[in-house]
């Protein structure tokens, strides 16, 4: 379980950065199977859809805030570029970041 915790800190920590299997399981101090294994069996996904997950959910807080560029938010949470977050967010949430704030801009 340390090892766990050692991981979903250091993802909480470095989410917007490149991250790799390798490294989260170098932090939780396992192998990388049997890493994989374990965070899947606690957390229902593999470390890295928890990862695009994470980014996601930052992406959602900062689209409501609504202070930055698309582009911005992007290259903040570790995508190569506008479109590659763009279809990342599309696939997590059903849609478009840009739909994502019309939406929440018409519910305010």
């Amino acid at each position: 379980m340390r090892a766990l915790v050692r991981a979903l800190v250091h993802i909480e920590a470095h989410f917007r950065e490149p991250l790799t299997l390798g490294v989260i399981a170098d932090v939780a101090c396992v192998s990388k199977f049997h890493f994989a294994r374990l965070f899947r069996a606690e957390i229902g996904m593999s470390p890295m859809q928890y990862v695009r997950w994470r980014r996601v959910m930052e992406a959602k807080r900062l689209l409501r805030a609504g202070q930055q560029p698309l582009v911005a938010i992007a290259l903040g949470l570790g995508y190569f570029d506008h479109s590659h977050f763009s279809r990342s967010f599309h696939l997590a949430t059903g849609i478009r970041p840009h739909q994502y704030m019309a939406t929440r801009a018409r519910s305010a």
